[in-house]
């Protein structure tokens, strides 16, 4: 007999997101004919009496093993699997199918079956490490809390004491702190990451004291609060007149936690976060800009490695723990003072004596100035909901001094109003109707005199603070859902939905996120979202074709080794008839409650090994030292003998399972181009090679409110950049090895030798590149097909974000039409955003908070030595400062004569 379905007239959610509604006369899909090896189902109610309605789905061929389940169908328009969720919480569990099952759900992008693809034998490394690896997840803490008590309360006053001893900052300091934020701007998704995620490993238990606030909302907290600080340090210099970084951009163009530095260091005191948090802060902090920032010179890296005299220290110190402390100071003296808890209780006596009256009073006020609260209400009789009131405000008044206990309370209450569909508005609505209502209630309440400001602001702070902490869930909820309509809004604009499809998918997008925390992508909405955020990349030069690319859907590959097999199939894809194709592949995104999901902890799919010999110098590419270094700890064997093109191991982790695994890369996925010049065959000779295909992994793809971490990606390389690799620094470090390749003194300033050398590197990589058959572009064609691509954008109404110092290319200058072309630096969203190193973040919680603040001449013995230089064009200015990078590691100062006092 056919089950009747309980959601006749509600909606059904897929795996990818799409949905349907049902009519009366459409069966539930459940029902629906299967293929033969299809158990049947059958639905029971496992709701304990007096619980939400709970449906179980079992299997009666196997009810005893978990390897046996039911399959579903497609039953979705527009997204992947569905499956019928019916009411309340349904324990059949989508992640529990295995990765064999999940594979047969929905179809790909390329409009075949999905196929498991397997690893190939003898690629899967031995990973000695895992359980070390494992041993930093952060998916379950417990703790408890505990009331402040005189051991700490001496510890905060000797933390506060500890500020006002610690030097303040210069006008040069100041100076150097905002030069050296702005330089983080350009990568704050990446070294906000790093910040946050260490800041939680370091200390977990403000996991449990922010509560329900997830990553991206801790994000936006702690990064708007130091960029708000930063700003403050000199306010002329924030009218910004051309291309500059903004404000640090939040996760998504929404809502801010907060406008003011005040309100935010109010909000974290409310929340509980104690003077030893923002202690830890500023050593991840201070850590964090001396180590994750690229765009850092030489003269920041001494600024910060200054220890506690460092300028990053003593913003930290002055502008943001010293406010942060003064916050605490003002929540404390008020929530820990019993003759506040007196006051507040002799206040409420006379409102509970006669609730009726207060209660009527109240909601009489609340429904004529705010009706439209009025449909949050299931009932609105006037007992029951004065009842359900004072017994809310009994219980603050009964905790106030240990306002802690109350916390579990009021976050239960968040989920029931979240799932109420409660706007964080109406919070606001409450807390003015109840300031109105204590007034009118209460004569000494808001009277004028001392007494009655002291318990204004007691009843006040109480209120704010529970407002805060209650609404957290709805505001989190409302954020991700004002996210997901925007795109929504988007995708009807440029895929010509209908206005009626967009309303069915908004309703669906908000059912979901009330009940699950969270949504999902149809498979739509995924090709093209994976195509906008190319689209809206401000630092990628080659936007041209994003319309053309390769969108694999791989979300429901789970299992590691698989997903390591579906890289190897993108490589492929990517290189399938000798030219270039742009492929990305999408895994499964971040889960709800969970802060970082999986990730691959390489930058770059094919990436070389560097080294350091005993002498100091390295080999190979500079750029993947610490990776390296990872590989070598987790078990990776470099070839015998070492060479500067080793090719790294691919290592990719989930967190949240403490599942970490390490691949060797085939070598038909190696692909490489030897480098040769046309007319200089000592080129050749040096063995210089590169990858062909630049498949980068260290993206997190944000489209929606949804974070996916791990999102291969692949465009094709512009000669340059492969130059810049082999020639900088920082990476291969080639230039004076090619300039004697070349014949030309590296000496000679006067022949512009590092120009020639560019040049001459520019024509071996296309030559090389075409003799092979592998696509490339040069970076005249490139900038050409930028200029092409912003006329075609301003003709489609929309704004090209572009980053002048990416998008213009590093050679040809001025002779280049791009260079004079007037561009603007902002963030939008769909976006491919730099993650933190996972590793990186790790180790770093290793390191002892005392080796944060050692300057770096500390555990010298040397004598110092003073370098004075006269000069008016910096000539010898810049030999002095030659001598001094000479001379590490010796105490080396360096100091104008006309400014030195040898006093």
């Amino acid at each position: 007999k056919k089950q009747e379905c309980p959601m006749t007239y509600k909606k059904l959610s897929g795996l990818s997101g799409g949905n349907e509604h049902l009519n009366k006369k459409q069966e539930c899909p459940m029902n629906q004919k299967q293929e033969q090896e299809r158990p049947k189902i059958n639905i029971t109610n496992a709701s304990p009496p007096g619980s939400s309605a709970c449906l179980v789905i079992k299997s009666p061929q196997s009810p005893k093993t978990s390897s046996s389940r039911p399959r579903m169908k497609n039953v979705n328009r527009r997204g992947g699997g569905g499956v019928c969720p019916f009411s309340g919480a349904s324990k059949f569990d989508m992640s529990n199918l295995n990765v064999a099952e999940l594979a047969n759900l929905g179809k790909s992008t390329e409009g075949k079956p999905r196929k498991l693809i397997q690893i190939p034998d003898g690629y899967r490394l031995e990973n000695t490490g895992i359980q070390r690896r494992s041993s930093g997840s952060i998916a379950s803490i417990n703790f408890d809390f505990q009331k402040r008590d005189a051991a700490e309360a001496e510890a905060d006053a000797a933390t506060m004491e500890g500020i006002r001893s610690t030097d303040p900052m210069t006008p040069q300091y100041r100076v150097h702190m905002k030069d050296i934020w702005n330089k983080c701007l350009g990568f704050i998704g990446m070294t906000g990451e790093h910040f946050v995620e260490c800041l939680f490993l370091r200390s977990p238990d403000l996991l449990q004291i922010l509560g329900d606030i997830p990553a991206e909302l801790a994000y936006d907290m702690f990064v708007s609060m130091i960029d708000l600080s930063v700003r403050g340090l000199d306010r002329h210099s924030e009218v910004i007149a051309r291309e500059s970084y903004g404000a640090a951009p939040l996760r998504g163009d929404v809502e801010p936690p907060f406008r003011t530095r005040e309100e935010g260091f109010q909000q974290f005191a409310y929340l509980g976060v104690r003077p030893r948090h923002w202690k830890e802060a500023r050593a991840v902090f201070c850590s964090t800009m001396s180590r994750v920032n690229p765009y850092l010179e030489e003269d920041d890296e001494e600024l910060l490695a200054q220890g506690i005299q460092s300028c990053a220290y003593r913003f930290w110190t002055h502008h943001v723990m010293k406010p942060a402390l003064l916050a605490i100071q003002e929540v404390d003296d008020i929530f820990e003072s019993e003759e506040n808890r007196n006051m507040l209780a002799e206040s409420f006596e006379p409102l509970a004596a006669d609730k009726t009256r207060a209660g009527i009073l109240f909601y009489k006020k609340l429904f004529h100035k705010y009706p439209e609260v009025l449909p949050y209400f299931e009932r609105t009789d006037i007992n029951f909901l004065t009842g359900d009131l004072f017994d809310a405000v009994e219980l603050l008044v009964s905790v106030f001094n240990d306002f802690e206990k109350a916390l579990p309370v009021l976050r239960h209450l968040g989920n029931i109003h979240d799932e109420k569909k409660v706007p964080v508005s109406a919070y606001a609505a409450i807390g003015d109707i109840l300031d109105a209502t204590l007034r009118e209630a209460l004569p000494q309440y808001g009277n004028g005199t001392s007494e009655g400001e002291a318990l204004t602001k007691v009843w006040l702070a109480l209120v704010n603070r529970t407002v805060l902490i209650t609404s957290r869930i709805s505001f989190v909820s409302e954020r991700l859902i004002c996210k997901a309509f925007r795109w929504s809004d988007q995708c009807k604009e440029e895929l010509q939905w209908s206005d009626a499809y967009l309303t069915k998918r908004k309703l669906d997008i908000e059912n979901e996120v009330r009940r699950r925390g969270t949504y999902s992508h149809t498979e739509e909405e995924i090709v093209h979202g994976a195509r906008v955020a190319w689209r809206n990349t401000s630092k990628c030069v080659g936007r041209i074709s994003w319309s053309t690319l390769l969108v694999r859907d791989r979300r429901h590959v789970t299992n590691l080794d698989h997903m390591f097999a579906e890289c190897l199939e993108h490589q492929r894809l990517a290189t399938a008839d000798g030219s270039i194709k742009s492929v990305v592949t999408v895994f499964h995104p971040r889960r709800p409650g969970t802060r970082m999901g999986m990730r691959f902890w390489n930058a770059q799919f094919v990436r070389f090994a560097s080294y350091e010999s005993e002498d100091g110098s390295f080999m190979g590419d500079i750029a993947n030292r610490a990776y390296t270094d990872e590989c070598i700890a987790f078990g990776w064997k470099p070839p015998v003998p070492r060479t500067e093109f080793d090719v790294l191991p691919v290592v990719i982790e989930d967190p949240i399972a403490g599942e970490t695994k390490m691949y060797k890369i085939p070598e038909k996925y190696q692909k490489v181009s030897m480098i040769a010049h046309p007319k200089y065959p000592g080129f050749a000779k040096l063995g210089l090679r590169w990858c062909v295909v630049p498949t980068v992994t260290c993206f997190t793809l944000k489209l929606g409110g949804l974070e996916y971490g791990c999102c291969p990606f692949n465009g094709w390389f512009m000669e340059s950049e492969i130059s810049r690799d082999l020639l900088e620094s920082g990476r291969m470090n080639k230039m004076e090895v090619i300039a004697d390749a070349i014949g030309v003194d590296p000496t000679d300033e006067d022949d512009f030798w590092r120009e020639r050398v560019m040049l001459e590197t520019n024509k071996a990589v296309m030559h090389s590149f075409r003799r092979d058959g592998h696509s490339i572009v040069d970076h005249v064609t490139a900038q050409m097909q930028f200029l092409a691509h912003d006329r075609r954008e301003k003709r489609n109404g929309r704004e090209c974000p572009a980053q002048w110092s990416w998008v213009v290319p590093p050679c040809g200058g001025s002779t280049m039409p791009i260079w004079h072309h007037e561009m603007r630096d902002f963030y939008v969203e769909p976006q491919y955003d730099y993650q933190a190193e996972i590793f990186a973040v790790r180790k770093q919680c290793d390191v002892q908070e005392e080796s944060f603040f050692q300057s770096a001449n500390d555990n010298l013995s040397f004598e110092k030595i003073l370098l004075l230089f006269a000069s008016t064009t910096g000539t010898s200015e810049g030999y002095a400062y030659r001598a001094k990078k000479m001379l590490k590691p010796l105490q080396v100062t360096v100091a104008n004569c006309e400014e030195f006092n040898p006093k």
